[in-house]
C-alpha cells in the first residue's frame, strides 16, 4: 500500500482493541466511528492498520471510501499469534506489563481456548459485514490474491511483501490432531463461519466479471 500511497499512507496501529474489554471496546469504537466524518483525511489517502473498521463507519458513508481486509484460516492464525507473541517480546527485550500471555507464560491451550482471544478475527469486524468489503483477501492464497488486488482493484501489479512471519512449531497438536482441531474449530465457531464465508467469497470473485481499474486517487481503507 505505501507503494501505491506514499506520503498519503495513514498508519493506525495504537488502538490495540483486543486489550480492552468487549462492552467499553465496542462503544468506543462505535462513538468513534459516529464522528470520524470530521476527521481531517485526503481524498487520496489510505489508512492502514489493525483496527475495527467501525471506527470509520461515517467517514466510509460520507466519502467516497473503498475496505479491503484479509482473513486467514483462524486456528492457524490462532497458533501463528501465539507463537508470535513470545518472539516480539524477546526480539525487543520487552518488560513485563506488555502481555499477560507472556507474564504468565501461558500455555497454547490457554491462548487458543482464552475468552479474550476467542472468535479473534469477528470481535474485529464487529458491526462491518464481510460484503461491505469491496475486497477480502485469504492469507493461504497470498500470492494470486495479491495480484487479485493490484490489478483489479489498483489497476497495476504489487511487490509481494513477507514481514514479521512466523511458522508454526515443529509439533502443534491443535494443527496435526483432527480431534483436538475439532474442538479448537468449534469453540471459534464464529470465525470459521467468517472465514468460510471468505472462501465462497473469494471463488465468487474469480468467476465474476473482472472489476474496472481503480480511480488511484480514491481512498481506501485497509
Amino acid at each position: 500500500m505505501r507503494e501505491i500511497f506514499g506520503e498519503s499512507m495513514i498508519l493506525d496501529y495504537a488502538d490495540k482493541p483486543l486489550k480492552i474489554d468487549r462492552w467499553k471496546r465496542n462503544l468506543r469504537t462505535w462513538l468513534e466511528g459516529r464522528k470520524s466524518n470530521l476527521l481531517e483525511v485526503a481524498d487520496n489517502a489510505c489508512i492502514f492498520g489493525h483496527y475495527m473498521p467501525l471506527k470509520y463507519s461515517r467517514l466510509q458513508r460520507t466519502r467516497d471510501c473503498r475496505m479491503i481486509t484479509w482473513l486467514r484460516d483462524p486456528i492457524e492464525r490462532m497458533v501463528s499469534n501465539y507463537n508470535f507473541i513470545f518472539k516480539h517480546h524477546r526480539l525487543h527485550n520487552l518488560l513485563p506489563g506488555q502481555s499477560n500471555v507472556v507474564d504468565e507464560n501461558w500455555s497454547l491451550e490457554r491462548f487458543m481456548f482464552s475468552p479474550r482471544y476467542r472468535n479473534y478475527a469477528s470481535q474485529y469486524l464487529w458491526g462491518v459485514p464481510l460484503k461491505r468489503f469491496e475486497f477480502v483477501g485469504i492469507v493461504e492464497y497470498y500470492q494470486e490474491d495479491l495480484e487479485y488486488l493490484g490489478k483489479q482493484i489498483f489497476g497495476r501489479s504489487l511487490l509481494m511483501h513477507c514481514v514479521n512471519q512466523t511458522s508454526a512449531r515443529a509439533s502443534c497438536p491443535y494443527l496435526e490432531d483432527p480431534q483436538l482441531r475439532r474442538k479448537a474449530e468449534r469453540y471459534h465457531a464464529r470465525d470459521m463461519q467468517l472465514y468460510g464465508n471468505a472462501l465462497e467469497m473469494r471463488k465468487l470473485r474469480q468467476t465474476a466479471t473482472p472489476l474496472r481499474a481503480a480511480d488511484l486517487t480514491s481512498r481506501v481503507a485497509a
